[in-house]
């Protein structure tokens, strides 16, 4: 029995090791079949150095001994790591830029440099921009149409930042400023617009 339960261990192995090396060799071809046939443009040249190293991890798993159970789901959980780190590695070479908070940080530390209140518009706030953009003013947060009238009444030279995954062509020609964030978009509307535009406090939605 036991010989058996080895064999199965052995062999469960080996399928994980496979599984690793082609994972490994699909990063490795990545930019260059990217750059073959136009995929993402985003994806950098240097993501294959990801796969070359999850290979050789594989390779190093392959020709580490292996003599228990223990030892087997040790080696399986260091390679799992191994492939978290690796796939999280290309995943931010795609997407790393739009967690980047500190360009649209430093716009709304200019804009408060020049004496522009800022209003965030939406559910909530998580004072990312404060963190990045070392911002020494608090962001008004306002969540109804009729906050956000308020405070661009109150604040004409103001900004309004809202985040957005849908906006119409002719809302998205009164943005001052625009930048990409997460799966959205941070827009920058300035109170000036939404003044002499008043239709535009009740068809902005955040989202």
């Amino acid at each position: 029995i036991d010989q058996v339960n080895d064999f199965k261990w052995q062999r469960i192995y080996a399928i994980y090791l496979a599984i690793l090396s082609l994972i490994g060799l699909a990063l490795f071809l990545l930019p260059f079949f990217n750059a073959r046939y136009n995929w993402q443009p985003d994806i950098s040249a240097h993501a294959y150095l990801w796969g070359i190293a999850l290979l050789l991890s594989a390779g190093g798993l392959r020709v580490l001994p292996v003599n228990s159970h223990q030892e087997t789901m040790a080696s399986i959980c260091l390679g799992s790591v191994l492939a978290a780190l690796a796939v999280a590695g290309v995943f931010f070479e795609l997407k790393g830029e739009r967690y980047e908070t500190t360009p649209p940080a430093l716009k709304i530390a200019e804009l408060m440099g020049a004496s522009s209140k800022i209003a965030y518009y939406g559910s909530k706030y998580h004072g990312q921009f404060h963190f990045t953009g070392r911002l020494t003013q608090p962001i008004e947060v306002v969540h109804k149409a009729k906050e956000l009238s308020r405070f661009v009444n109150q604040n004409p030279t103001g900004y309004v930042v809202m985040e957005y995954k849908a906006i119409s062509n002719k809302q998205l020609s009164v943005l001052s400023y625009q930048y990409p964030y997460k799966n959205h978009t941070l827009g920058f509307i300035s109170s000036k617009t939404l003044i002499d535009n008043p239709r535009l406090l009740l068809q902005l939605k955040p989202s």
